[in-house]
């Protein structure tokens, strides 16, 4: 990911734009976190939520919902390390069946996400 950040942050300068890094801008991660508001307004009993961890804001508006609606939910992040073609085939796999390369965020989870 730092690749594509130093590439992000020099388009931005030459297009005279502001740039931000996503898991640093509070609106980001207040963005995620009503998508997270949604799903537990219309899933009350959620005991884990999965999410994809890149730079963290989708985790983090994930855990800020979860803290005030449902604490006894589970936020499990997981990032991709490299794309094989393979992941195809753990999408169509059960959940109890996939690799578990992640770890819970927060207190919650028992460690922090990886990225």
């Amino acid at each position: 990911m730092c690749d594509s950040l130093a590439h992000a942050g020099r388009l931005a300068a030459a297009e005279g734009c502001d740039w931000c890094r996503p898991g640093d801008e509070p609106a980001i991660i207040l963005g995620h976190a009503t998508v997270c508001l949604e799903l537990f307004r219309r899933h009350r009993d959620l005991g884990t939520v999965y999410v994809p961890v890149g730079s963290g804001s989708g985790a983090a508006g994930a855990c800020l919902v979860r803290d005030a609606l449902a604490p006894d939910c589970r936020i499990v992040g997981g990032a991709v390390q490299r794309r094989t073609r393979r992941a195809p085939c753990l999408a169509n796999r059960k959940a109890d069946e996939r690799p578990q390369s992640h770890a819970g965020c927060g207190s919650r989870g028992g460690g922090r996400a990886s990225h």
